[in-house]
Formats: structure tokens, sequence, C-alpha cells
């Protein structure tokens, strides 16, 4: 069983702009929650102990975010160069987790709980999650 989550929350957030001219994409509500929480909560209640947060754009506004919680989990913020992108700024943090990681991105949120728990129960090496995106 998997027990470490890495998110990726670097990103500039073209595609949603306006609405992230000013703020992360993790920290856009859905429902009125932020998606970063709404994966923090999810990643906790399925037994993943330990999350790193790969930040870039933004950076500083999720480590704010996330200290201004009272999450129950191990929750670590990497800031890297913006510029990024995503396989690079993995790439360099690789060290800093464990070798069996969840790897999430902050804008895709599953709320099918039997679908990640799948993931964090996979005897695979690598597995994947896709789904069509409605037009």
């Amino acid at each position: 069983m998997i027990t470490s989550a890495v998110i990726l929350a670097g990103g500039k957030g073209e595609r949603m702009f306006p609405i992230t001219e000013f703020q992360p994409k993790a920290l856009v509500p859905v429902l009125g929650i932020p998606i970063l929480k709404l994966q923090i909560d999810q990643l906790e209640r399925l037994g993943i102990r330990k999350i790193t947060i790969l930040t870039g754009h933004f950076g500083e506004d999720i480590q704010n975010y996330v200290n201004s919680q009272s999450f129950k989990i191990d929750i670590v913020c990497i800031q890297s160069e913006p510029a990024l992108e995503p396989g690079e700024r993995l790439a360099r943090s690789l060290s800093n987790f464990s070798k069996e990681f969840l790897l999430l991105y902050c804008d895709n949120f599953i709320p099918d709980d039997e679908i990640v728990l799948s993931q964090i129960n996979s005897d695979s090496e690598v597995s994947m999650v896709l789904q069509l995106r409605n037009s």
C-alpha cells in the first residue's frame, strides 16, 4: 500500500484564466472548497500519511494556505522555478520523497474514493487513471 503522495501544483493555470490571475489553481474553490483541500482530505481519509506538494507559480500562497490549516497529515511544499514543466519539477524533487508514491495534478480531483484507493493499493509498478473529458 502506498502511503505517500505527490501533488503537482506549480503551473500558471492559463486555461483557467482570469480565475487564476491572482490565485493558484490549487486554491480555486470547487463548491466553495479549494481543490487542494479536497485532495488532501481525500488522501488523508484513504490512508496517505505524507504529501509533498511541488509548487512554482504562486507557490508562497500555497505554502501559506497549507500552514494556515490544521491538517492531520505531514505536508511538505517544495518550491521551484515557475517556468519549469511538471516533469522537470518532479525530476528535480525525486530525492525528497519515497520510492513509491501516488502522483496527482492539483487541478484534477477524482471524487470517487474507490478509484483513488485502487491506485493506492495497486501492486503494479506504474498505473494510471484515464477518464474522458466532457466537451
